[in-house]
């Protein structure tokens, strides 16, 4: 019941901050309206951050059905409860989605383009062609894969360096993260890490130094 509830809820956020700064940018009369792609890529950037953080208490933070065909295909998970998991991010993406339209069911209305209505919910490609529009969904989704299954390694570098472990606050998140190293769960530490990585994120030099010691 714990990965259904973290999935549900973790997802849940995901869609309602994701595409919530979608329908802020492009539907009629929101105080974003027209703000551009670099608002939007910066939600979902944190879309995904606070998701993954809201379902780690209980599950992997998968939030993602791709992420989690490809954690079961290479034995991080048992396949037994990839249905769960799926499960879970499907009705969550229903009860995020439905939350959005709720917030801007007002702004709905007044926007009379149904392709940016529809775009708040779904990605449509600039130029038709499902050939070159599958590749680019596999590069995407690849992609994605990928930093899943080895973004753990790189962030426990950056977690060791000096400069953020004297920070208290990476000093907790280090050692939670070298606790949690002692169990099987991948994803599950990535709340940790990514949280380590977004603090480091301001103005010091602790930024700069850890983000070489990322790309040795």
């Amino acid at each position: 019941m714990k990965p259904f509830l973290g999935e549900l809820i973790g997802t849940a956020l995901l869609v309602l901050l994701g595409d919530g700064v979608v329908a802020n940018v492009l539907l009629k009369g929101t105080k974003g309206n027209n703000s551009g792609w670099i608002v939007i890529t910066m939600g979902w950037a944190l879309a995904v951050f606070v998701g993954v953080v809201a379902s780690s208490p209980f599950s992997d933070g998968h939030l993602n059905p791709a992420v989690t065909i490809a954690m079961a295909y290479a034995g991080k998970m048992s396949w037994s409860v990839v249905p769960t998991y799926i499960g879970a991010q499907m009705l969550g993406a229903m009860i995020g989605a439905f939350l959005v339209w709720a917030q801007y069911k007002q702004h709905f209305d007044t926007t009379e383009d149904h392709n940016i209505k529809l775009g708040v919910f779904c990605t449509g490609p600039a130029i038709r062609s499902p050939f070159w529009n599958t590749i680019s969904e596999i590069i995407g989704t690849f992609v994605l894969v990928y930093a899943a299954l080895n973004i753990a390694s790189a962030a426990d570098r950056l977690a060791r360096f000096p400069l953020c472990r004297s920070r208290p606050l990476s000093r907790s998140l280090a050692s939670r993260s070298a606790a949690r190293r002692a169990t099987p769960s991948t994803r599950r530490a990535i709340s940790d890490r990514a949280s380590c990585i977004a603090f480091c994120l301001f103005p010091t030099n602790a930024t700069v130094i850890g983000v070489m010691r990322l790309f040795p």
